[in-house]
């Protein structure tokens, strides 16, 4: 999947990175229904870089093969997933803000997701970006007066 310069920035990036891949999207052709929470398109971690480890608090290996489903709260991992299939299906980037519950505490992340072609431009796969936004999220909280 990397080549050894894409590898190297993939994990020496400060922003978490994060690739995706939908059962749906890998075994057949067709692309997954972003209304169905269910099979097809399940989506699970295909690989993670070292900031999501430090972010998280989670080993690769508690995560990789692992669905939202399996690592987030239901409510966080069906809101997730309904943007990963939007992201399939449309074939352009989405860009969103999420609050997530991981063990290292409650996180706000401002979050792009951009899908990921095979050599036949098929999406196959997503590749996420986030930027820890908490502090500033909270900062801007505690310091505003109307």
């Amino acid at each position: 999947m990397w080549e050894n310069a894409d590898r190297a920035y993939f994990e020496q990036a400060a922003d978490v990175l994060f690739v995706f891949e939908s059962d749906h999207g890998s075994s057949s052709g067709e692309p997954a229904d972003p209304s169905d929470p269910g099979e097809p398109g399940r989506f699970h971690y295909v690989d993670v870089n070292e900031a999501l480890l430090q972010a998280t608090g989670l080993s690769r290996e508690e995560i990789v093969g692992k669905s939202p489903e399996e690592l987030l709260p239901a409510d966080q991992a069906e809101q997730v997933s309904v943007e990963y299939r939007r992201c399939l299906l449309t074939g352009e980037p989405v860009q969103l803000e999420q609050i997530l519950n991981v063990p290292t505490g409650g996180r706000s992340w401002q979050v792009r997701l951009s899908p990921l072609r095979d050599a036949t431009g098929r999406e196959v796969q997503l590749l996420g970006a986030a930027r820890d936004i908490s502090w500033s999220r909270d900062f801007a909280q505690q310091n505003w007066r109307p």
